[in-house]
């Protein structure tokens, strides 16, 4: 029972005692250091194991310290090593980390991965998988390899990012609002194909930025998921370049009031999915 163990901060250090092992782990009693009638079971991942740990430990003998890296409802898990300092985590390094809870709704989507430090790492919706569509199969409680993707300086701490992508950890900046200009798109006939580089990939479709065929104006485009072709689902990736054109007939650029032009990879006669 991982109650046992409330109150007691991540990154604690505590002894344990040997118990068992799996293919994966070592399971250690451990003990709440306030009160030590309090035990529960820890997971020892193989990867936190300390030097000759595996070759010398005994079921029911060996004591050893470890920290606390996480604890939920359901498990304890705990690690021999140091804990990673924010400093020591570099952009394009692979760590692993256990899922801590899943953001599904509002602007921020994705999931927050425990590595080991004071802050979970985020890991954006879009980040999950390659292709459109981020099949994230992740669950709470989920041990996950990732890459850093990023880490942003903040008032009094750093944000450290994270993708399961492969290939390059380049992404695109967000358009200037100061550069978008829509009205150089009014002119432009519905079968003209324009230049468009993946901004953003959501859970709707994917913000892309477009060029006007003289290549002197840009603005912010939404790509429907129902206007995806078939390979964009598949290889879909932020900085990816791709042809676009405008979905809507009659010049309008937007529906309603949105200030996205609405565009599509579809063929002039090509049905929507």
């Amino acid at each position: 029972d991982s109650s046992a163990l409330d109150g007691v901060p991540a990154n604690t250090q505590v002894d344990g005692l040997v118990v068992g092992f799996t293919f994966h782990d070592a399971i250690l009693s451990v003990a709440n250091p306030s009160d030590p009638s309090k035990v529960t079971l820890a997971s020892l991942a193989k990867e936190d194991f300390a030097p000759g740990f595996a070759d010398t430990a005994t079921i029911g003998s060996t004591m050893v310290q470890v920290r606390i890296t996480q604890i939920t409802k359901s498990f304890v898990s705990v690690s021999m090593k140091d804990k990673p300092d924010v400093e020591s985590v570099e952009v394009g390094q692979t760590v692993s980390g256990t899922v801590q809870s899943i953001k599904s709704e509002g602007k921020l989507q994705g999931v927050f991965v425990f590595i080991g430090m004071d802050r979970s790492a985020f890991l954006a919706w879009e980040e999950c998988s390659e292709g459109w569509g981020a099949k994230n199969d992740l669950k709470f409680g989920d041990t996950v390899d990732v890459r850093v993707l990023k880490i942003q300086d903040r008032a009094d701490t750093k944000d450290v990012y994270l993708t399961r992508r492969p290939g390059s950890l380049e992404r695109p900046d967000p358009l200037p609002e100061a550069e978008v200009n829509n009205e150089a798109f009014k002119g432009v006939s519905q079968e003209t194909w324009l230049d468009g580089t993946v901004l953003k990939l959501i859970k709707k479709g994917a913000m892309i930025k477009i060029m006007s065929p003289d290549g002197q104006d840009k603005a912010v485009g939404m790509l429907n998921s129902r206007m995806f072709s078939a390979e964009f689902k598949k290889t879909a990736a932020p900085g990816q370049q791709v042809k676009v054109r405008l979905e809507l007939p009659g010049g309008n650029l937007t529906r309603g009031n949105a200030q996205k032009i609405e565009l599509t990879m579809k063929g002039v006669n090509e049905p929507a999915d």
